[in-house]
């Protein structure tokens, strides 16, 4: 049935369920009761030829409940352990994982299956409008309600080989681990969530905080530990003549911001062993063991920036003027096919 629908090969995958229940007839409402419900789902494998996409080992739901009368879905907990994707993106910006998971193009129905239908359509119409009106008036009245007790996802690990704007550059997240507290389907409360990952093992980043999705709106910590900036080398390469030997970023504090154009951000930035070349020389153009910002700022509604303490310590950067009075600096930008 999958291969049916998908170019992407299910390898593997199995489905465990067990759940208590009651099931009680009425001539009114008949009623459906479950508790103690488990889920689990092992070893789910999607491949494409000579290359594992997706490999799920452990997805599990626990504590499930169910309560066909008054509409709701209880669920303890869901855990979710050790996904590993590959992802390529190609030069055109296309995912392949957006290929081999889009449904394949069923067979086009007849000219006369098209007029039948067309015509049982018509016909339709005005009971269509009808049942309309009656749907929206009922649909709060018909809503289910799902209840999470808590969410944990750890030791995701997400791999993309990057070709839309590099020559083919290898990311990858790892770990990623993701903790909720209780949300519902209603969205009616902020959703209290803690993040953490790591970036090519070259830097970590980790936040804490609520996501209000009805006021979309973000509360947050945030922090970002030694990022190493010579990873972003081939996405600088096509427009500037200079090579990040190294560099480690580190920002941390907190973060509100909101769709009406809230921004704020209160925190700290520190960028050490800087050390950036100028390719067309062959020499160190800037270079620095440490810069610190100790207190930033900033509010975009207020348009104010504040910033308390700058520090430098062991700064180095070389300009060379030429008689034709340019210098290395004006050497540094690429040009364009137009401008040579």
């Amino acid at each position: 049935f999958v291969a049916e629908q998908l170019t992407a090969k299910l390898e593997s995958g199995v489905i465990d369920f067990t759940t208590d229940y009651q099931f009680i007839n009425s001539d009114k409402s008949p009623q459906l009761l479950t508790d103690a419900g488990q889920f689990s789902l092992r070893t789910l494998i999607f491949s494409e030829p000579e290359k594992e996409l997706i490999n799920l080992p452990l997805l599990t739901v626990a504590g499930i409940k169910v309560d066909l009368l008054q509409q709701q879905i209880g669920l303890d907990n869901i855990s979710t352990d050790g996904l590993k994707v590959n992802a390529v993106v190609n030069k055109d910006g296309v995912v392949n994982l957006t290929n081999a998971f889009t449904l394949k193009h069923t067979e086009p129905t007849s000219a006369s299956s098209d007029s039948k239908i067309t015509a049982k359509s018509e016909s339709q119409a005005t009971q269509s409008e009808n049942n309309e009106a009656q749907a929206t008036e009922s649909k709060e009245a018909q809503e289910w309600l799902v209840t999470l007790g808590e969410f944990n996802l750890t030791n995701y690990d997400i791999n993309v080989i990057e070709s839309m704007m590099t020559d083919a550059t290898a990311w990858r997240l790892f770990p990623i681990n993701v903790r909720t507290k209780s949300l519902t389907s209603r969205l009616d409360t902020p959703i209290e969530y803690d993040l953490a990952l790591t970036i090519n093992d070259k830097g970590t980043f980790s936040s804490q905080g609520s996501a209000d999705v009805k006021e979309q709106s973000l509360d947050a910590t945030i922090n970002l530990d030694k990022l190493n900036l010579a990873q972003f080398q081939p996405y600088l390469k096509p427009y500037v003549n200079i090579t990040i030997q190294n560099g480690e970023f580190t920002t941390q504090g907190s973060l509100y911001a909101n769709t009406k154009g809230a921004a704020r951000f209160d925190g700290s930035i520190k960028l050490e062993s800087l050390a950036i070349n100028d390719n067309k020389l062959n020499k160190t153009l800037i270079k620095w063991q440490n810069f610190n910002i100790n207190s930033l700022k900033f509010d975009k509604e207020a348009n104010s920036l504040l910033i308390d303490h700058v520090s430098f310590v062991q700064p180095y950067a070389q300009m060379i003027g030429a008689a034709d009075k340019s210098s290395n600096v004006s050497k540094l930008v690429v040009k364009t096919k137009n401008e040579k």
